[in-house]
């Protein structure tokens, strides 16, 4: 599950996240305007944590429970998921990039899996056929910055100078 609510940018963070994209990855403007804006969330939900362990639930955007338990819970959840979806997002670029070359179908379907996983958070996607996926993706909330791929190339420039 993805975190919850509406984070502001963090202008640190964003440099930190555009600078390891680059440098781990490269451009991402092959992958797509939507995954490409997904992966600079996942990497951004990574440094904006990771920079802010103080409160990290601040950070993360999670909505404070009723409870302490609760509380905890969802902290937990939104951290694991930020550390999870940042340690493996990069393999699978990777992967898809080096599928796609072989057999470009292989690599959209893979474009399209990797969006189910990382952006509509699908459980169990790997499981599920493609149909099904489709239909679970229109009820599934998705907590994005929108257009935050679009802010790291100019991010980019000022890493290089």
């Amino acid at each position: 599950m993805p975190p919850q609510g509406q984070m502001r940018l963090d202008e640190r963070a964003l440099h930190e996240a555009a600078r390891d994209i680059f440098t781990s990855l490269g451009s991402l403007n092959d992958l797509g305007a939507e995954l490409s804006n997904t992966v600079a969330n996942v990497y951004y939900r990574f440094h904006v944590m990771s920079q802010n362990m103080a409160n990290p639930g601040e950070a993360l955007a999670v909505k404070p429970s009723k409870d302490m338990p609760s509380n905890f819970g969802n902290l937990t959840l939104a951290m694991g998921t930020a550390i999870n979806d940042y340690k493996y997002i990069a393999e699978i670029i990777r992967s898809l990039r080096e599928a796609r070359a072989q057999n470009p179908s292989i690599g959209d379907f893979l474009v399209t899996h990797a969006l189910d996983e990382f952006k509509y958070y699908i459980k169990n996607a790997h499981q599920k056929s493609p149909i099904r996926r489709s239909i679970e993706r229109r009820f599934c909330k998705v907590s994005e910055i929108a257009g935050l791929y679009d802010r790291m190339p100019q991010v980019r420039g000022a890493i290089r100078g």
